[in-house]
């Protein structure tokens, strides 16, 4: 299998680019449920409910892009929209889901940077090619 470099990573909302990212995570858990009684000499767990979140760590540039994730948690009705999570231009995670909070920092000495967190709302689907 060809290994992936991280430069070749984007993140988009809808169809939109999002612009300046350094960085972004994913995690779907499994969320196993431990079913392990009194008598078992073994863990025993059962699947449970899926789920999955992710971030986005971004320069902050105050352009249309980052601008309309950010308006999706601070207008009046915050809303879901479409996240993917691109490994390269053709691989990609993408699901609905929530910007749950953005934390921002500006330090002195350096550049303004952001982190826009995300929660699954629905299912997330991969296309790996």
């Amino acid at each position: 299998m060809a290994k992936i470099h991280g430069k070749n990573a984007k993140i988009e909302k809808k169809d939109t680019k999002i612009t300046n990212t350094t960085n972004w995570t994913l995690s779907i858990p499994g969320n196993l449920e431990d079913v392990t009684v009194h008598s078992d000499e073994w863990m025993h767990r059962v699947t449970g409910i899926k789920d999955w979140s992710g971030s986005i760590d971004f320069v902050v540039d105050l352009d249309a892009a980052q601008t309309d994730v950010q308006d999706l948690l601070l207008q009046t009705t915050p809303a879901v929209a479409t996240f993917s999570f691109y490994l390269n231009d053709n691989s990609f995670y993408s699901g609905p889901g929530w910007v749950e909070s953005i934390d921002l920092s500006a330090p002195a000495d350096g550049l303004e940077e952001g982190t826009f967190n995300i929660v699954g709302e629905g299912t997330l689907e991969a296309n790996l090619q």
